[in-house]
């Protein structure tokens, strides 16, 4: 920081802010404020070609996110405005707490008003209206569980706070609410979601807040997601006017014929007659830029995901061929995602799986260093295909006259020795978005070996193994099947369960079907803690489920981790089993029939990894 202390120094030429200085030095742009909008702003306005733009922070050097050094960008910090003057000439000076400073073009980062009791604009019952805020300053004990609700840069801001104050948070956006916030506020949101710390509900609002027991229970307009209860909820209040946060800014503003801007959450751009210039957040550099600077870059960041320009629209033309319909977040790294091509050239066999493709040139969400970034081709993987399982009118599916494919995602994260490509890139999608589908799908786990309709099935899976399970079991009962059908399906958390709760409507519809859900690493409702390794050990299976492991009339399906399925090798007709104890091995003990080629079996398999 020793150039921007020099900077800074050559800004101010006399000590008093009531003269009007002649600095030796004028800066393009002076940001007075150091939230997420105004830093990116500043960003922006360096990335399109300034060189010399000052951010004033009120904030001490430690304060995040105050703390913004970028080459072209100085920080003064501790740095208050008072006034804003018309001079001579096309400069505006801005008097600050630190002396005067001469600018092309000022933008104040309006701050929101001193907290008060503003009426949320959902209803909430008074005897839990104690635990309702509009700002995180009103609250007066441990923040806990909370669920945050605003539009703007603002619900992010808080969203940081109260993590640094131990706080769980949900934070409540809308897809069309993202688009709308700052740059840095996306990524902020993107990265805390990509690393845990936060949950995103993309498809739920609060509608109401009523007691349950003193403690505020949440309901949403997402029928998809149930009631919930919090320790706080921050909503924010009707937004105040700019003239409102003006004058409670303490910032004076002489009028004249230079435009001041004013960066505040607004659909669109607006000016009064004293030339206040009101600006979004999202489009401020625009704004800024249209005005004062026409021979820069228009909307230049690069890690603004931009969603035009002739570029981008012809890849997207050369290489996608499908749209996302549905993007449904189970939690932030497991994902169902729809995708309805743009044409159907094959049909679809339960089992099945199909590829799915993005470009190298598309943004990652975790900012991993990539070689192959900006490259004009596309990294691909085949996902199987999973089913919704009831139709909107409460029908089972019927994969002939599905338009969409379902698939079950995981975000994977990069480690030392692999770098994933797709689901990175994936993760910043949205509905409404382009990608590439496989023309055909393909695959050799399907049901063909289940020919009696009087057998047991037993299905067995790990994760986003079910996927494919889902499609079968679908396919089982639409055509009437009539043994015993078990689907296992062991997971991490309970969290991680994305189909539970449509397994137990079929449950419900169908008698010989059994759903049970195994989580290894916590204790949930409706669970068993335990690995499939270990349910068919200890013969909780039959416990559990009433199916016996009879090789005679029940067939198994694996698919998922390669350890839980324990493929052997073959040597001389004989199978040998790795040390680490797999489900093919516990069967084949029982005297289930190993698949091999030219053997007739009751055991397949699909490794998934």
């Amino acid at each position: 920081m020793q150039q921007a202390f020099f900077d800074s120094l050559h800004s101010i030429s006399q000590s008093d802010a009531s003269e009007t200085p002649h600095p030796s030095f004028t800066w393009e742009v002076v940001i007075a404020g150091d939230r997420l909008a105004a830093l990116s702003l500043a960003s922006e306005a360096v990335a399109g070609g300034l060189k010399r733009v000052l951010v004033l922070s009120p904030s001490d050097p430690q304060a995040y996110p105050s703390r913004f050094e970028a080459p072209g960008i100085t920080v003064r910090y501790e740095t208050v405005p008072r006034r804003i003057r018309q001079v001579s000439g096309p400069l505006l000076v801005l008097d600050t707490s630190t002396g005067p400073v001469a600018s092309r073009t000022v933008v104040v980062d309006l701050p929101h008003p001193p907290p008060d009791r503003r009426s949320p604009y959902i209803a909430v019952d008074p005897s839990v209206s104690r635990r309702v805020f509009t700002h995180p300053a009103q609250l007066e004990e441990p923040p806990g569980d909370v669920v945050v609700m605003g539009e703007g840069d603002e619900p992010v801001e808080w969203t940081l706070q109260l993590l640094s104050e131990g706080a769980n948070v949900v934070l409540c956006i809308r897809h069309t609410e993202f688009g709308k916030m700052s740059f840095l506020a996306r990524r902020t949101v993107r990265r805390l979601e990509a690393q845990r710390k936060i949950t995103v509900f993309w498809q739920s609002q609060p509608t109401r807040v009523y007691d349950i027991k003193g403690y505020p229970m949440v309901t949403f307009d997402n029928r998809q997601t149930p009631d919930l209860q919090f320790d706080h909820v921050l909503i924010s209040g009707p937004e105040a006017s700019a003239a409102q946060l003006l004058s409670t800014s303490g910032i004076e503003v002489e009028k004249g014929p230079l435009p001041i801007h004013l960066l505040i959450h607004r659909p669109r751009a607006e000016e009064d007659p004293h030339g206040v210039v009101t600006v979004p957040a999202d489009r401020a550099w625009e704004a800024m830029r249209s005005r004062h600077f026409p021979s820069l870059q228009a909307s230049p960041h690069r890690e603004t995901p931009v969603r035009a320009g002739q570029r981008l629209f012809n890849l997207e033309n050369r290489f996608y061929n499908a749209t996302i319909t549905w993007f449904r977040r189970v939690n932030p790294d497991l994902w169902i995602v729809r995708v309805q091509p743009d044409h159907r050239d094959s049909p679809l066999v339960p089992g099945q799986y199909a590829t799915l493709g993005l470009g190298y040139w598309e943004p990652r969400v975790d900012g991993a260093e990539d070689r192959l970034v900006g490259e004009e081709r596309l990294v691909r993987r085949s996902y199987s295909i999973s089913s919704r399982i009831f139709d909107p009118q409460g029908y089972l599916t019927d994969p002939a006259y599905e338009e969409h494919l379902e698939f079950y995602i995981v975000l994977v994260p990069p480690s030392v020795d692999r770098l994933p490509g797709l689901t990175p890139r994936l993760a910043l999608k949205h509905e409404g978005d382009r990608i590439y589908l496989g023309p055909r799908m393909a695959g050799r786990y399907t049901l063909s070996a289940v020919t009696d309709p009087f057998s047991d099935v037993l299905f067995l899976a790990t994760g986003t193994g079910e996927a494919p399970h889902n499609a079968m079991i679908v396919e089982l009962f639409r055509k009437g099947h009539q043994g015993r059908v078990v689907s296992v399906v062991s997971v991490r958390y309970g969290a991680d369960l994305g189909y539970v709760a449509r397994h137990r409507a079929l449950e419900e519809r169908f008698p010989n079907y059994r759903y049970l859900p195994l989580v290894t690493r916590e204790d949930a409702p409706g669970t068993l803690r335990m690995r499939i390794q270990q349910l068919i050990a200890e013969d909780r299976l039959t416990e559990e489920t009433g199916l016996e492991l009879d090789p005679s009339r029940l067939k198994v399906l694996m698919c998922g981790n390669p350890a839980m399925i324990g493929v052997p090798e073959w040597l001389d007709d004989r199978p040998t089993f790795s040390e680490r104890l797999g489900v093919a091995q516990l069967l084949a003990e029982r005297g289930f029939t190993l698949p091999r080629h030219g053997v007739k079996s009751n055991i397949h398999y699909e490794e998934y990894w």
